[in-house]
């Protein structure tokens, strides 16, 4: 991939969502706003199962990967990811998959079912530390839909 400089928030999503098959791709917009993003999913067919009609443990492990993926690398671009300077998105993408994990889930409550059609995500970004050369990030989410469908938790996020 050629240099292509400092993209926008869309093209960011659209390079952090391409290794997932296109049938995986729930994230379509986000806002950023430094600790925190926020983004709009569309889920028409599960990747994994006959249709349940609700918002399951698989769809939010992957729609959380995909709202931190793009949180991690517009931060990444605009230099707001510790030390680290800025970096360019073309070297953030090789490092996503291979080198982000959750190393522990601390908890996740589905207070009401979520309709997978159309539904909100956000993930805020807390105290970030350093151990062995690798960094640890407190997070907490959150996804909900417009009648009132609601999932919450907190994990850690590892960068090795």
């Amino acid at each position: 991939m050629k240099n292509v400089g400092v993209m926008t928030l869309d093209e960011v999503i659209r390079v952090m969502l391409e290794p997932y098959f296109s049938s995986v791709r729930y994230l379509r917009m986000a806002n950023f706003n430094y600790p925190s993003i926020e983004g709009y999913f569309e889920i028409n067919n599960s990747c994994y199962c006959e249709e349940t009609g609700h918002f399951t443990l698989t769809e939010l492990s992957i729609c959380y990967n995909q709202l931190a993926y793009t949180f991690f690398g517009y931060s990444a671009q605009e230099g707001l990811v510790g030390d680290y300077g800025k970096v360019p998105i073309e070297i953030f993408r090789g490092l996503r998959h291979r080198n982000m994990l959750i190393p522990k889930v601390r908890e996740i409550t589905f207070k009401k079912q979520i309709n997978p059609k159309k539904f909100y995500g956000s993930i805020n970004f807390g105290k970030a530390r350093e151990f062995k050369g690798s960094g640890f990030f407190d997070t907490s989410f959150r996804f909900w839909d417009k009648n009132g469908g609601n999932a919450s938790g907190e994990i850690l996020l590892a960068k090795v």
